[in-house]
């Protein structure tokens, strides 16, 4: 702010105009910031972030036409990337997941799901199924990869660390869990794509909500309760659908029999 005084003010006026209702600017400080400042910061931040990968997604087909461009990664989970507003930039979605598996909690395949629906994009998942805080069987390892592909997850992103460890790596801290790991891999590009019914129903994401109640944090527990809810356990199919796709016309209500809002209260 000292040293670039014009461009700070500059940035104050374009959120208050373009984001922040004429009233709402961008905050003093992440300890002070009001819900309303933070839904007008972080929109306005995604909308400049997105604009320029964009930019940068087109400079490089331009000059490699069969480059393939994948997202970047946040630290863990699916955070409100905007994603819905860069159709197009990426040829690749993916995301930092964790291990969650079993019938009841299939966190890895609440990400991919989320991701896929949103961007609108392939999604190649990211659990860490290494050495991660816990240490998984190779079974546990097959379900939860498993699990990403069940939900329309085309390839895996993964990171095959001893992180706390001193083995350097699962192909020598754990040889059978990486062996498994290896005869997924092997198999990907022999699979069969599922084919999925026409969803009738659907779960809101609201960029806006989480803006307003969080500085930065990803979708929250309700919203992979849903998911499981309706999803594995009733194993019926659905579509996560949010308020950005619903304002630029992308999405309709009236094309779903019910909508699942986990936020409401």
């Amino acid at each position: 702010v000292e040293e670039d005084p014009e461009t700070w003010k500059k940035w104050m006026d374009e959120v208050r105009e373009k984001y922040g209702h004429g009233k709402y600017s961008l905050p003093e400080s992440k300890e002070k910031a009001t819900p309303f400042e933070r839904i007008a910061f972080h929109s306005w931040l995604l909308d400049r972030y997105n604009k320029h990968l964009a930019e940068v997604s087109k400079a490089l087909r331009k000059i490699k036409p069969d480059v393939k461009i994948v997202s970047d990664i946040e630290v863990n989970g699916m955070f409100p990337m905007g994603y819905e507003r860069a159709v197009g930039t990426y040829d690749i979605i993916t995301q930092q997941m964790l291990y969650g598996c079993g019938s009841f909690r299939q966190e890895a395949a609440f990400a991919t799901k989320l991701a896929g629906d949103l961007a609108e994009t392939p999604v190649w998942a990211g659990p860490h199924v290494e050495h991660y805080f816990v240490s998984l069987t190779p079974e546990e390892v097959n379900e939860v990869l498993s699990s990403t592909f069940r939900v329309g997850g085309e390839s895996l992103y993964l990171w095959l660390i001893d992180w706390f460890g001193l083995t350097q790596s699962d192909n020598y801290g754990a040889p059978k869990r990486f062996h498994e790991v290896m005869n997924v891999y092997e198999r990907i590009g022999d699979m069969r794509r599922l084919k999925f019914p026409k969803p009738d129903g659907a779960i809101l994401f609201s960029n806006i909500n989480q803006f307003g109640e969080y500085w930065w944090d990803q979708a929250g527990r309700d919203h992979e309760v849903a998911f499981t809810m309706i999803g594995p356990r009733a194993r019926s199919w659905f579509q996560f659908v949010s308020d950005y796709q619903i304002l630029d016309k992308r999405r309709k209500l009236s094309d779903y029999k019910v909508l699942y809002v986990p936020r409401a209260k």
